[in-house]
């Protein structure tokens, strides 16, 4: 019943029916028990790729309420500097480099919900500091990480906190871009699909859901065509204030086993998405540009991970791929529109090439193999075939050897050879031989220890490497005695 449900998205209640009229009940104490695990492996999931966490976070702030975010509506304001901390979180009384400061409002957004902290500056008279991320503390106190650029922060301050809006657009664009991507999976793969995690930064996102495989090719274009569809589409985002129990009623997608107030913030995409979430969003589709998937893979299982860039970083991803189409065209001479016939077309060429050497290369083996035919010793009364032929490839020299097997019903063949500063061994024993107790494996496992290598294989066949060209001579006098041991 949990695998139906999870996996497939099938209602729990009607499989409880289906089985009621078959005679079996379904163990709803051991479902319950599957879901909290599940509800948990996401729950780990979530905090493991969000990186919801900060060097300053073992700091418990005392004595200061939360810090009133106005971020939504605003993109500057003033406040007061309530707390300081150098970069090693010691409490300081101003500050004139790196460290954390504790204002009592904010413009910007603090990291949570898997998106990434605003930046910003600090002013006031001669003083400019850098915010170049904001996390939080307990209570919901908002830690400005800054660097400061001239002048100095202090203690009870008054100084204008204002956002990087270029910054804060790029992440805005990309977090609602996770909306659109949620609603699209659901959509292609089905309702089982939840979120599990996500990243939201300004130059790319990664969303984590739950999923039971891979996803192919062609479900991957449907999701990126949708979601492209919507943001064409110029559709309007909204957001709005309501109870818990309000948005549950409304359908509204949201992780239910996270912590939530007694009023949450509900963002919407027209009639295609619809969730939980305090990040910041664009106030239209449009806004986002474009968006292109980069990659998608499994991280855990039953958890598949997407990453993809909008806007700009998207188009400079097509735009790369026209790049790499137009230069393969021009050095295969020819246009982009034309590309794919001439791909065929050398496809084919190299294939016909490839059927006319192997015939030169069969009528050489050919040619080479009649040469050996008689270069054989006489091993307590059995024909061996121990040879250097030189310079060749492991394709060859197996050919060689078989071809020689097939002229001799009982014949032992081992064949050294050389490739790229390498050894190659074969030996090839005939079926009445290995029934006599020849083993091609034993024969070339010792022989191949002489060039610095190793193999082995069957009785009839095997196969080594070694690394010493300059021992080939020595470890075929070395298979000659070990032929001459396995026939006394």
């Amino acid at each position: 019943a949990f695998k139906l449900y999870d996996t497939y998205g099938f209602p729990f209640e009607l499989t409880e029916e289906i089985l009621q009229e078959r005679g079996f009940e379904v163990d709803f104490s051991e479902f319950k028990q599957f879901m909290d695990q599940q509800k948990e492996n996401a729950r780990n999931a979530r905090e493991s790729s969000t990186g919801e966490s900060w060097s300053g976070s073992a700091i418990l702030i005392e004595g200061v309420s939360s810090t009133r975010f106005v971020g939504y509506d605003k993109t500057e304001t003033q406040a007061t500097v309530i707390k300081l901390y150098d970069d090693q979180l010691n409490p300081v009384d101003q500050l004139d480099n790196k460290g954390y400061v504790v204002l009592d409002e904010s413009v910007l957004y603090a990291e949570s919900g898997g998106q990434k902290g605003d930046k910003g500056l600090l002013k006031a008279g001669m003083l400019e500091a850098l915010v170049f991320d904001v996390t939080k503390a307990n209570n919901d106190i908002f830690i400005h990480h800054v660097k400061v650029l001239k002048g100095l922060i202090k203690a009870g301050d008054s100084l204008s906190v204002s956002v990087d809006m270029k910054e804060r657009q790029k992440t805005a664009a990309n977090h609602t871009a996770t909306h659109l991507l949620h609603a699209a999976l659901k959509q292609v793969l089905g309702s089982h699909v939840n979120q599990a995690g996500s990243l939201v930064e300004s130059d790319r996102l990664r969303f984590d859901f739950s999923h039971f495989e891979s996803l192919t090719k062609d479900e991957l274009n449907k999701i990126e065509y949708l979601v492209n569809e919507k943001i064409f589409g110029n559709l309007d985002t909204r957001s709005e204030s309501m109870t818990l129990d309000e948005a549950k009623a409304s359908g509204v997608t949201a992780l239910f086993d996270s912590k939530y107030g007694e009023k949450v913030r509900v963002i919407s995409v027209d009639d295609f998405s619809s969730e939980l979430c305090g990040g910041t969003h664009v106030n239209n589709t449009a806004q986002i540009g474009m968006f292109k998937i980069l990659s998608e893979a499994g991280i855990a299982s039953g958890i598949r991970r997407i990453e993809a860039v909008t806007g700009q970083l998207a188009f400079s991803h097509l735009k790369g791929y026209e790049e790499k189409t137009l230069k393969l065209a021009a050095q295969l001479k020819t246009n982009p529109e034309g590309l794919e016939a001439r791909i065929e077309q050398l496809l084919k060429e190299s294939k016909e090439k490839d059927k006319t050497i192997q015939q030169f290369k069969n009528e050489a083996i050919k040619s080479e193999t009649e040469s050996l035919i008689n270069d054989f010793v006489e091993i307590n009364g059995i024909k061996a075939f121990v040879l250097d032929i030189g310079t060749s490839d492991a394709n060859t020299i197996r050919d060689i050897s078989d071809k020689i097997r097939d002229k001799n019903q009982d014949a032992v063949i081992v064949i050294a050879a050389e490739n790229d500063g390498k050894v190659l061994l074969v030996a090839t024993v005939s079926k009445g031989l290995v029934a006599k107790g020849l083993h091609a494996g034993n024969i070339i496992k010792q022989t191949a220890q002489i060039v610095g290598g190793g193999g082995g294989g069957r009785p009839d066949f095997a196969q080594a490497g070694g690394k010493n060209p300059l021992m080939i001579k020595e470890a075929l006098e070395k298979a000659k005695e070990i032929i001459a041991d396995m026939t006394k």
